[in-house]
Protein backbone atom coordinates (compact mmCIF):
# COMPACT_ATOMS: atom_id res chain seq x y z
CA UNK A 1 0.00 0.00 0.00
CA UNK A 2 1.33 3.40 -0.99
CA UNK A 3 1.93 5.97 1.77
CA UNK A 4 0.53 9.49 1.93
CA UNK A 5 4.06 10.87 1.63
CA UNK A 6 4.58 8.85 -1.55
CA UNK A 7 1.34 10.23 -2.97
CA UNK A 8 2.53 13.76 -2.22
CA UNK A 9 5.93 13.01 -3.80
CA UNK A 10 4.17 11.57 -6.88
CA UNK A 11 2.08 14.74 -7.17
CA UNK A 12 5.22 16.87 -6.99
CA UNK A 13 6.77 14.63 -9.66
CA UNK A 14 3.70 15.13 -11.90
CA UNK A 15 3.91 18.90 -11.41
CA UNK A 16 7.64 18.83 -12.27
CA UNK A 17 6.99 16.79 -15.44
CA UNK A 18 4.22 19.20 -16.45
CA UNK A 19 6.60 22.09 -15.96
CA UNK A 20 9.25 20.35 -18.08
CA UNK A 21 6.62 19.72 -20.81
CA UNK A 22 5.48 23.36 -20.77
CA UNK A 23 2.14 22.32 -19.28
CA UNK A 24 1.37 19.75 -21.96
CA UNK A 25 -0.35 16.66 -20.58
CA UNK A 26 1.04 13.57 -22.24
CA UNK A 27 -0.71 10.18 -21.99
CA UNK A 28 2.00 9.14 -19.50
CA UNK A 29 1.40 12.21 -17.31
CA UNK A 30 -2.37 11.74 -17.57
CA UNK A 31 -1.98 8.14 -16.37
CA UNK A 32 0.18 9.33 -13.44
CA UNK A 33 -2.42 11.98 -12.52
CA UNK A 34 -5.22 9.42 -12.67
CA UNK A 35 -3.28 6.87 -10.62
CA UNK A 36 -2.32 9.50 -8.05
CA UNK A 37 -5.96 10.60 -7.70
CA UNK A 38 -7.06 6.98 -7.24
CA UNK A 39 -4.30 6.39 -4.67
CA UNK A 40 -5.23 9.59 -2.80
CA UNK A 41 -8.93 8.67 -2.63
CA UNK A 42 -8.12 5.18 -1.37
CA UNK A 43 -5.52 6.40 1.12
CA UNK A 44 -7.75 9.15 2.52
CA UNK A 45 -10.60 6.65 2.90
CA UNK A 46 -8.26 4.36 4.87
CA UNK A 47 -7.13 7.31 6.99
CA UNK A 48 -10.77 8.34 7.52
CA UNK A 49 -11.57 4.82 8.73
CA UNK A 50 -8.59 4.85 11.10
CA UNK A 51 -9.53 8.29 12.49
CA UNK A 52 -13.17 7.33 13.04
CA UNK A 53 -12.19 4.00 14.64
CA UNK A 54 -9.72 5.78 16.91
CA UNK A 55 -12.32 8.42 17.82
CA UNK A 56 -14.73 5.60 18.68
CA UNK A 57 -12.05 3.96 20.84
CA UNK A 58 -11.41 7.28 22.60
CA UNK A 59 -15.15 7.76 23.22
CA UNK A 60 -15.37 4.26 24.69
CA UNK A 61 -12.36 4.94 26.91
CA UNK A 62 -13.84 8.26 28.09
CA UNK A 63 -17.06 6.46 29.00
CA UNK A 64 -15.04 3.89 30.91
CA UNK A 65 -13.18 6.68 32.70
CA UNK A 66 -16.51 8.33 33.60
CA UNK A 67 -17.82 5.00 34.88
CA UNK A 68 -14.77 4.35 37.04
CA UNK A 69 -14.62 7.94 38.29
CA UNK A 70 -18.25 7.61 39.41
CA UNK A 71 -17.41 4.27 41.03
CA UNK A 72 -14.41 5.85 42.80
CA UNK A 73 -16.61 8.72 44.07
CA UNK A 74 -19.22 6.26 45.29
CA UNK A 75 -16.69 4.06 47.10
CA UNK A 76 -14.89 7.10 48.55
CA UNK A 77 -18.20 8.42 49.87
CA UNK A 78 -18.96 4.99 51.35
CA UNK A 79 -15.58 4.93 53.12
CA UNK A 80 -16.12 8.44 54.51
CA UNK A 81 -19.61 7.53 55.69
CA UNK A 82 -18.35 4.35 57.39
CA UNK A 83 -15.53 6.29 59.09
CA UNK A 84 -18.00 8.89 60.34
CA UNK A 85 -20.22 6.12 61.74
CA UNK A 86 -17.24 4.51 63.55
CA UNK A 87 -16.25 7.90 64.99
CA UNK A 88 -19.84 8.47 66.13
CA UNK A 89 -19.95 5.03 67.79
CA UNK A 90 -16.57 5.59 69.48
CA UNK A 91 -17.71 9.03 70.70
CA UNK A 92 -20.90 7.44 72.08
CA UNK A 93 -18.77 4.92 74.01
CA UNK A 94 -16.35 7.66 75.10
CA UNK A 95 -13.26 5.90 73.61
CA UNK A 96 -10.55 7.31 71.33
CA UNK A 97 -8.85 4.01 70.49
CA UNK A 98 -10.02 0.46 69.71
CA UNK A 99 -7.95 -2.70 69.23
CA UNK A 100 -9.75 -5.04 66.80
CA UNK A 101 -9.81 -8.84 66.96
CA UNK A 102 -7.51 -8.89 63.89
CA UNK A 103 -4.91 -6.86 65.83
CA UNK A 104 -5.59 -3.59 64.00
CA UNK A 105 -5.91 -0.34 65.89
CA UNK A 106 -8.48 2.32 65.13
CA UNK A 107 -8.11 5.67 66.81
CA UNK A 108 -9.57 9.14 66.52
CA UNK A 109 -7.20 11.94 65.60
CA UNK A 110 -8.42 15.49 65.95
CA UNK A 111 -7.36 18.19 63.49
CA UNK A 112 -8.22 21.80 62.79
CA UNK A 113 -9.31 23.13 59.41
CA UNK A 114 -10.15 26.65 58.29
CA UNK A 115 -13.64 27.41 57.06
CA UNK A 116 -13.62 30.79 55.33
CA UNK A 117 -16.83 32.41 54.13
CA UNK A 118 -16.26 33.34 50.47
CA UNK A 119 -18.06 36.65 51.04
CA UNK A 120 -15.45 37.65 53.64
CA UNK A 121 -12.45 37.11 51.33
CA UNK A 122 -12.44 40.84 50.51
CA UNK A 123 -11.90 41.64 54.22
CA UNK A 124 -8.80 39.42 54.57
CA UNK A 125 -5.40 41.18 54.63
CA UNK A 126 -3.34 40.88 51.40
CA UNK A 127 -0.77 38.50 52.95
CA UNK A 128 -3.54 35.90 53.28
CA UNK A 129 -4.86 36.16 49.71
CA UNK A 130 -3.39 35.05 46.38
CA UNK A 131 -4.79 36.73 43.27
CA UNK A 132 -4.56 34.92 39.93
CA UNK A 133 -5.07 36.68 36.58
CA UNK A 134 -6.85 34.66 33.93
CA UNK A 135 -6.93 35.48 30.23
CA UNK A 136 -10.46 35.77 28.80
CA UNK A 137 -9.85 34.60 25.22
CA UNK A 138 -13.49 34.97 24.19
CA UNK A 139 -13.47 38.62 25.30
CA UNK A 140 -10.36 39.22 23.17
CA UNK A 141 -12.02 37.52 20.16
CA UNK A 142 -15.17 39.63 20.64
CA UNK A 143 -13.07 42.81 20.92
CA UNK A 144 -11.23 41.87 17.71
CA UNK A 145 -14.52 41.21 15.87
CA UNK A 146 -15.89 44.60 16.94
CA UNK A 147 -12.78 46.75 16.40
CA UNK A 148 -10.49 44.76 14.12
CA UNK A 149 -7.71 45.39 16.68
CA UNK A 150 -5.81 43.05 18.95
CA UNK A 151 -4.22 43.89 22.31
CA UNK A 152 -0.43 44.12 22.35
CA UNK A 153 1.20 40.69 22.54
CA UNK A 154 -1.79 38.92 20.98
CA UNK A 155 -1.73 37.51 17.47
CA UNK A 156 -4.15 35.53 15.38
CA UNK A 157 -3.10 32.05 14.33
CA UNK A 158 -5.15 30.55 11.51
CA UNK A 159 -5.49 26.79 11.68
CA UNK A 160 -7.04 24.23 9.39
CA UNK A 161 -8.89 21.18 10.57
CA UNK A 162 -10.12 18.09 8.79
CA UNK A 163 -13.86 17.39 8.98
CA UNK A 164 -15.02 13.83 8.35
CA UNK A 165 -18.70 13.22 7.67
Amino acid sequence: MITLNEIIRNQLDVEERLSENSGEITPEIEALISQNETDLVQKTDNIRYFIQKTQSDISFMKNEIDFYQAKIRSLTNLIEWLKSRVIYAMDMKGVNKIQTNSKHTLYIRESVILDIDKADVENLPDEFVKVTRLIKKQAIKDYHKQTGLLPEGVQLIHNKSLIIK
